[in-house]
């Protein structure tokens, strides 16, 4: 599992929400949602340009990101998490943003 934090300015969270309007109306499919569950090779190029868009802003730090994988096989939940995946998950999700040096949530 790979959890991220992301930390922006309001100002560069307009613009990126222009930025990525603009992406998404000169995709192939603009009315198509592009979820990253679900990737297909007719809108790879349609990611492609979002994520040179993400690290472009990450290297200007318009966004400042961080991110933690974990392997959830190996963690035992009836020990440590009462008995809950999701208990892990919160944890987990608390250690990304606490370890970020985010000051905001």
């Amino acid at each position: 599992m790979v959890l991220g934090a992301l930390s922006a300015s309001r100002a560069a969270i307009d613009l990126i929400e222009r930025e990525i309007e603009i992406v998404r109306e000169q995709a192939r499919f603009p009315q198509d949602s592009l979820q990253w569950k679900n990737i297909t090779w007719k809108k790879v190029d349609d990611y492609k340009r979002l994520i040179d868009r993400f690290c472009y802003w990450n290297s200007e730090h318009a966004i400042d990101f961080t991110a933690a994988t974990f392997c959830r096989k190996r963690y035992k939940h009836d020990m440590f998490n009462e008995g809950d995946g999701e208990v892990a998950y919160q944890k987990w999700l608390c250690n990304v943003y606490l370890g970020s040096g985010l000051t905001t949530w």
